[in-house]
C-alpha cells in the first residue's frame, strides 16, 4: 500500500512481454497512482495487459467505491481473469453483458 511510482522499474515494465495486475491497489495512494503510471507504462509499450480484479469487498469503503474502481481499469487490460463467484454476483464487476459493452469500448 505504500509502494510510489518512483520505487517502480519502469524499465522493466517496457522490456516485459505481460504485465499483470489487480484492482486492490486502486484502493489508496500513494499505491494508486503508482499502478496507473506502471499501466500506463506497460500501454504504451505494447505490453499485453492481464487483469484479475480479485474483488475483495471488504478492503474498499464501499460495494461503489469497489465497482467504480474496477471498471476505471477495466478497458486498459487485454485479458481479464474473472471467477464464476465474481461475475455479475459481485456489485463491485460488471455483469457479463457491461464486461463484453466495456471490452467492445477498447
Amino acid at each position: 500500500m505504500m509502494l510510489k511510482e518512483s520505487d517502480i522499474n519502469m524499465d522493466m515494465i517496457k522490456e516485459a512481454k505481460i504485465f499483470h495486475y489487480g484492482s486492490i491497489s486502486l484502493i489508496t495512494e500513494p499505491v494508486k497512482s503508482a499502478h496507473l503510471a506502471a499501466i500506463k507504462v506497460a500501454k504504451e509499450a505494447g505490453v499485453l495487459i492481464s487483469y484479475d480484479p480479485n474483488v475483495r469487498l471488504p478492503l474498499w469503503p464501499s460495494a461503489d467505491a469497489a465497482r467504480e474502481g474496477i471498471r476505471s481499469i477495466w478497458n486498459q487490460a487485454d485479458f481479464i481473469k474473472v471467477s464464476d463467484d465474481e461475475t455479475g454476483a459481485i456489485p463491485a464487476l460488471p455483469t457479463p453483458e457491461e464486461a463484453k459493452a466495456l471490452m467492445a469500448k477498447k
